[in-house]
Order: structure tokens, then sequence, then C-alpha cells
């Protein structure tokens, strides 16, 4: 067995908002999941950076200092980055506003801007970091076919701000956009048109200076819930040569209509935050989407005969059911030994924000970090055997 690569995990699980609610952040959960991992090393974060947290941060080198300072004395480094909630990511509703602002808006790139100018104050030079991005926006089941070229202006002009951020500072920052479904990129075909055709049209010819700033960040869960097998996905994503420099490590809900007591018990994930898209396919093996957990409950007659369901709710990585549903788990270790085929591994995080909309979720703190710390030895087992 290889020995295991390293896993870190994403911070966006824990509501930390603001520069104060990272420091606090570092002091108490992430701390804790170390402490549950046994101590020693590091532990590894895909550390989530909101707006407001970015702006305390590129505005003070003694706030950053301060961070990096806290990171450092309670074991913990930044592995990667989150940039794709811009705030407001554990709000009583949040469903379609976490895309916003999209990469039709100005704010979008001002956003990603400001946490680019916050890393490079506090990553070291010669760091390469990963920055996780929207996939463009939200589009729901309408068509829009100026979406993909708009997002792929909006990378281009990223991109040229993290090149000369680069020549300046040291530190290659590469943004990551993160397919999902509902999104202007929801599959790997559209990953790889993407790449293809809109992407070089906007880079023109300066793609020779961008490209090494920018790639594909694959969630394993979203790529279930398309249908998709993630290890295939990400075979036809190296052949087309796009480059996928950071994988999700997630896990679906998978429920078969026909099972007694599955459909009640998925009921139980039906909560109000955070979208839970649903891919299903037909006896013909054509794929159904629903936006929304609800659309599928609310319509059962046509969804029965459509299975399994395939739910996007990030269910705890290491465990095989949860509240009396499966998860799609089984993808993990094929898709990990394909991610790490290539030559330049991705960057591999553990990414279960939902944990607190789990049935049963753990109500202390030190059950959440030893779930957390429970996925991340679940990972780094899955890993090890690639």
């Amino acid at each position: 067995m290889n020995p295991s690569p390293p896993i870190c995990y994403g911070t966006n699980v824990h509501p930390a908002e603001d520069l104060a609610g990272i420091l606090a952040m570092a002091d108490g959960p992430a701390a804790a999941v170390r402490e549950a991992l046994g101590g020693g090393d590091p532990l590894g974060l895909a550390l989530w950076l909101p707006a407001a947290a970015a702006a305390a941060l590129e505005g003070s080198r003694e706030a950053a200092a301060g961070l990096r300072a806290r990171l450092r004395d309670r074991g913990l480094r930044i592995d990667a980055v989150n940039a794709f909630p811009s705030g407001g990511f554990h709000g009583a509703r949040v469903k379609e506003a976490v895309y916003r602002p999209d990469w039709s808006e100005p704010a979008r790139l001002e956003y990603t801007r400001s946490v680019a100018r916050a890393l490079v104050r506090l990553l070291d030079p010669g760091t390469t970091c990963t920055v996780s991005t929207v996939p463009g926006g939200w589009r729901g089941r309408a068509a829009d076919p100026g979406a993909a070229r708009r997002l792929a202006l909006g990378l281009a002009e990223a991109a040229s701000f993290l090149a000369d951020l680069a020549a300046a500072t040291g530190v290659r920052l590469v943004l990551a956009p993160e397919p999902e479904p509902g999104c202007t990129l929801e599959t790997t075909e559209e990953a790889i048109a993407f790449w293809r055709r809109d992407l070089p049209l906007a880079l023109g010819g300066a793609a020779d200076r961008l490209l090494p700033h920018l790639g594909l960040c694959l969630d394993l869960c979203h790529a279930a819930v398309a249908g998709e097998d993630p290890a295939a996905s990400l075979r036809r994503l190296r052949r087309a040569g796009v480059p996928v420099v950071r994988v999700q490590v997630s896990a679906a809900l998978e429920a078969d209509p026909a099972a007694p007591g599955e459909v009640e018990a998925l009921r139980a994930f039906d909560e109000p935050r955070w979208l839970h898209q649903v891919g299903a396919r037909d006896r013909l093996g054509v794929l159904h989407r629903a936006m929304d957990l609800p659309e599928v409950l609310g319509d059962l007659p046509r969804w029965t005969a459509r299975r399994p369901w395939r739910v996007h709710f990030h269910a705890p990585l290491h465990l095989p059911s949860v509240a009396g549903v499966r998860t799609t788990r089984d993808l993990v270790a094929p898709a990990l030994r394909a991610a790490l085929e290539g030559g330049s591994p991705p960057a591999l995080e553990v990414e279960t924000y939902t944990w607190s909309a789990v049935p049963g979720f753990p109500g202390t703190p030190g059950e959440l970090a030893a779930g957390i710390a429970a996925e991340v030895r679940f990972a780094r087992e899955a890993a090890g055997g690639a």
C-alpha cells in the first residue's frame, strides 16, 4: 500500500464569517479535529475565506501575521482555500444565494482578488495553493448560451491578476471552478467543452501565461448527482487535458424509492438551508434532474420510476448509510485511485459542510470533531491504497 497523500478538510463546515470567527475556529473546532486525529503532524485545512475575513486580512499585515501565528501554534496549515461562498453560508436559508455574486457580476472578480491579496500575506513565497470558486452561476433548467463565455472572461481576468501577483510575491494561486448540478458547468463533458472552446477564446494569446493559474475542482458528490462515475470522470478530464487541481472527497445520498422505508428516511434530509439537487435515471438510462429535494418528494408517482436517487447532500464520508439512507461512499476509493494516477496529484479535501443538517447531528463540539476526524481517516485509508 502506498503512503497516504495529505488530506485536508474544508472549514466551511464551521460558521466562521469574519476574521474573529476564523481565529476562534482555529482555537476551537479545527484544533479539536487535529487532537481527535492524535495530534502530531500539522493538519491541513481547506480554509474558507468569506469576503469579510479576506478584506480584514488583505488590509492589515498585522492581522495576517496574527492568523499565521495562530494556525502555526495550533498545528494547522493552509493546504487549499475556498472562495466559493462569499458569505452567509450558514444562514437560515442559503439555497441559490450561495452562487452570488456569480461570474457575470463584477463583485465576484473583486471578491476573488481580495482573497488572493489576503493569501499572499498568509502563504510563503514558493507556495502553490488552489482556490475553489463558483462554476459560473446558477442556471437551474434554463439555457443561457452566454454563461460559459462570461465565466471564461471572468476567469481570464482573474488569472491575469493572479499571474501578476505571483510575479510580485512568489505565491502561485490556481483558481478552480467547481462543477455543480444546476450551474453553468455541471457535467464532465461541459467542463471539457469549456476548456477546449470557451476558455482558449477568452485567454487568447496570453494562454501560456494564464493557464498555470487555472484548473478544475472536481467534487465527487456533485459528479455522482450528475449521473457520473467520478473515477471515469477524472480519467476523461485527464485525457482531455483538463487539469484537475483539487478533488473534494465527498459522498452523496443514494436512495432506492422501491426499497421499504428509504423514501420516508430521505424526508428527514429535506431541510431549508441548502440546495439538495437530485439526479436519477429512468429505465432507458436517461438522466432526470430535480433542482431541490422537495421537487422529488412532491411528485413521487413520476420519480419512483427513476432509480437510484442521488441527492446533493454531503453525507459523512466514513458512513455507508446515514439515518437510514445509503451513500455513494463506495465511489470514493476508485475515484481517488483515478485522481492519483497522473503525474501531478491534486489537492485532496474532505468537504462535508452539511454536518449541522444531518439527522441526529452530533450535538457537542467533541462529537463533531470526532466525526470530521473519522472522515479524514477514511479518506487517508482510501487514498493510501491508490
